[in-house]
């Protein structure tokens, strides 16, 4: 499952959205890819959320990958010498470059849930636009 991430990676949009990519998450059979392409701005608290997530992810076996990040991101993995955690493995069964399930961001717009159902693939379903926070 692809899930797209845009505003800001800070310790209070972190906290809101850690809700939502813990259900998309679950909701995946294989764990997340995260396009963080529309990311503007990313402190250490975003470096910690996807750290937290990844730990996670693999405790119940599932994956967290970055296919696409940008340059706040990049940076930050630089510096902090993570950017190997998320990057997609051969055996991992993730593909990069399929289509969005499920979309994170600051736009205030909100989908149908039904992408983030198991039985909702990314030809037959919408992919929602979910703010941080939303229930």
């Amino acid at each position: 499952m692809t899930v797209i991430v845009r505003g800001e990676l800070d310790l209070d949009s972190g906290e809101r959205l850690l809700p939502d990519l813990l259900r998309a998450l679950s909701g995946s059979a294989d764990g997340i890819d995260l396009q963080l392409s529309e990311v503007a701005f990313c402190d250490c608290s975003g470096i910690n959320l996807m750290l937290e997530l990844r730990r996670l992810a693999l405790r119940y076996g599932k994956t967290v990958t970055v296919a696409a990040s940008s340059p706040a991101v990049d940076r930050l993995f630089d510096l902090t010498a993570v950017r190997y955690l998320f990057e997609p493995s051969e055996s991992s069964g993730l593909e990069t470059g399929h289509e969005p399930d499920d979309e994170v961001g600051h736009d205030g717009e909100r989908g149908a849930p039904a992408a983030l159902e198991p039985e909702a693939t990314a030809a037959t379903a919408k992919p929602p636009v979910l703010p941080p926070g939303a229930t």
